[in-house]
Parts: C-alpha cells; sequence; structure tokens
C-alpha cells in the first residue's frame, strides 16, 4: 500500500472527532459569549425545548406548519424540532497525495495531518459562522432553521423601557427593578445596543458630566469598541436577518438596546448525533468528522457535520430598551 494512502487510512472516525473538536474556536461574539457555557447532546434527531413563559412571555410567530410542533405545561411553551442539519465535504485527491510523495518521509505523516487539519479548520470556522447568526436569533426569541428560516418567535408584552426623560440612574434602576421581576433576585448585566440609542445614551452621560466624573466613558472590551456607564457595559450591535415574509429586518433597531442578563441558565446549545454511519457507535459530539473514500476513487473526502442549535429558554429575561418620544 502506498505510505501516503495508509497514513491517511489510518484516521479513524474516532480521530478525525476528536480532532475537529480539538480546534481552537473562531471567536464569535454572541454565540462564543452566551450559548457555550451550557450544552447539551442528544442520541435522537428529535429534541423538546422547555420555553419558560414567564411575565408576558407569548408566542408570537408560528413558521407555516408549525403548529403542531408547539404545547404548554404549566408554565413552559414546549417546542418540538428536529435538529438542523449542517454537513461539509472536502476532498484531498490524488494529485495532492502524489504531490505529499516527494516529501522526505519522515514529513510526510506531518503533511497529512497538517492537510486534514486545515480542511476541518475551515469546516468548523463555516458551523461557528452559521451558529452565531442562529445564536443571535436565539437571543432575541427567534428559534431558525439551518437555512434561517424563522419557525418559532417568542416575545415579551411588557413594554420596553424607554431612556428618553430618564437620568441614566434611574433608567439603570428601571432595569434592575424588571430583571428581579422575572429572575427573583438581582442580577448582573450588559447591553447590545444600536448605534442611535448609544448616541443618545452618551448625550445624557454628557448632560449629567458622567464623563467629567469617569463614571462614563468608551473603552475596549473584549477587542470591541464599548460605552461603560456606572459600571455597566454597552456594546455596539449590527446584524440582519430574514423574517417569515422574507424581507430583511434587524435584530435590533438603531434606536433600542437589549439588557442580557450574565451568568442566568437561560441560554443553551443542543446538538445530536451525526448522520453518518460511522458516528452510530460513538457518542454524541458537537463536531463530527470522518474521512471516506472520494468516487471512482480520485481521492478521498474528508466530511464534517454538526447537528446545532442555540436557545434562549426564557426569553422575557433578555430585557428591551429604547430612545423613543
Amino acid at each position: 500500500m502506498n505510505e501516503i494512502i495508509r497514513l491517511i487510512e489510518q484516521w479513524k472516525a474516532v480521530d478525525t472527532t476528536m480532532s475537529i473538536n480539538q480546534i481552537k474556536d473562531t471567536e464569535t461574539f454572541i454565540y462564543s459569549r452566551y450559548f457555550t457555557k451550557k450544552v447539551k447532546g442528544h442520541k435522537s434527531n428529535k429534541i423538546e425545548i422547555p420555553i419558560k413563559r414567564g411575565a408576558g412571555c407569548v408566542l408570537e410567530s408560528v413558521s407555516y406548519g408549525g403548529e403542531h410542533l408547539v404545547s404548554e405545561r404549566n408554565d413552559e411553551y414546549l417546542v418540538n424540532l428536529d435538529l438542523p442539519r449542517f454537513p461539509l465535504v472536502g476532498q484531498i485527491l490524488a494529485h495532492t497525495i502524489n504531490d505529499i510523495k516527494s516529501y522526505e518521509t519522515a514529513d510526510q505523516k506531518t503533511e497529512v495531518g497538517k492537510l486534514i487539519g486545515e480542511i476541518q479548520a475551515d469546516h468548523k470556522r463555516s458551523f461557528l459562522t452559521t451558529l452565531e447568526y442562529m445564536a443571535a436569533g436565539a437571543l432575541f426569541g427567534k428559534i431558525m432553521d439551518g437555512k434561517g428560516k424563522i419557525l418559532f418567535e417568542f416575545k415579551s408584552t411588557k413594554n420596553p423601557i424607554n431612556l428618553k426623560g430618564k437620568d441614566t440612574i434611574s433608567f439603570l434602576r428601571d432595569i434592575d427593578t424588571q430583571l428581579v421581576d422575572e429572575l427573583g433576585k438581582y442580577q448582573s448585566y450588559e447591553f447590545l445596543a444600536g448605534n442611535n440609542f448609544l448616541s443618545k445614551l452618551w448625550e445624557q452621560c454628557v448632560l449629567e458630566k458622567l464623563d467629567e466624573k469617569k463614571t462614563a466613558f468608551w473603552t475596549v472590551k473584549d477587542d470591541r469598541r464599548c460605552l461603560e456607564v456606572h459600571g455597566i457595559v454597552f456594546f455596539p450591535y449590527i446584524a440582519t436577518y430574514k423574517n417569515t415574509d422574507d424581507e430583511v429586518k434587524k435584530f435590533i433597531e438603531d434606536d433600542e438596546a437589549v439588557c442580557i442578563p450574565i451568568g442566568v441558565d437561560a441560554f443553551i446549545t443542543h446538538y445530536g448525533r451525526a448522520d453518518h454511519i460511522k458516528a452510530v457507535s460513538m457518542s454524541p459530539q458537537q463536531f463530527f468528522s470522518a474521512i471516506d473514500n472520494h468516487t471512482r476513487g480520485q481521492g478521498y473526502d474528508i466530511l464534517s457535520e454538526t447537528k446545532s442549535i442555540p436557545i434562549c429558554e426564557r426569553p422575557t429575561a433578555v430585557i428591551k430598551a429604547i430612545y423613543q418620544a
């Protein structure tokens, strides 16, 4: 057997799966920040997700044909879903194998590992980009399928907390009160905010001379420029999605902000076992990878897959704020 082929074929599915899971994650903002601390693996493709109703939590919209997927139990909505599947394929073709044969024997194993690792790293970056988009939706009460379509949307009937006409302490005190009402205790928090909201907040800070007192200032946290006011951080956030009418909408409008409680058991990522024969005998892994023969002996396929969905289980714990006349 050709030495290069032997080196490739000695990679078993358990090895390739371990490899892709050990690749350092590309830093995402919302997914990494909120949805990686609590993860749950499933053997089945079908999962039941409890969504805590909380005060004023309503099911705002359901995709066509999705009504039968939602039921109610006590203080929860129960959502039944198939885990979305994201498969990717990379290839090591025969001409690449021929090129590696020109290396010294000692370098061939290193080069094969490097080649497989590069393909897996590309796949994982793609997976994490998708999960970041889905996490942004989840943070705002939207459950999306693998194509970005909104399946369900949960919203609060409570009025947003309006910054206009309030000093900064009063505004934050209103946030504190609503969080305690929802969570039963005080919780630390931060904000994601639209540009106009941030501008108006900064104007209010200057009006109160907080900039001179050094209790409000622009800074950089986690490689992002942000505004800190009385110890509370406001991150600018701009991202869009398509609604059920295929219209492009902003997750946060320019004059809006959302308060995200930190350390609350509200954000989770569910994942399942990959749809591959080599995954059947393995415990569920968030990222799966395997090597198969390519069609007609042209080389090898590097198959990678994730079945993952980020969910916010307490939509009313994410509080909306506005600046509006």
